[in-house]
């Protein structure tokens, strides 16, 4: 299935008619596939985000002192893309 998805993405990039927004969407798509994140964050309403080295400690967090608007979400590596 990853690699069907990856293809698809592949071929929709190398479309030279995409717009340039559309093209964008889809590199945050692959690289959310072939990425793994650094880091986990917490982001919690009414406080400052609680910042976890694996997803597991993030969870337990969550799962102890969360509220039903708390979220989890990974952190990626800055990529630079250099468009010429």
């Amino acid at each position: 299935m990853k690699r069907a998805l990856l293809n698809y993405i592949n071929h929709r990039l190398e479309q030279t008619t995409s717009e340039p927004m559309e093209q964008l969407v889809y590199i945050s798509a692959k690289l959310s596939i072939i990425a793994s994140p650094v880091a986990w964050g917490v982001k919690r309403m009414d406080s400052e985000d609680m910042l976890y080295l694996n997803k597991k400690g993030a969870e337990r967090f969550l799962t102890n002192h969360g509220r039903k608007n708390d979220y989890l979400y990974p952190l990626y590596k800055n990529v630079k893309i250099a468009f010429d």
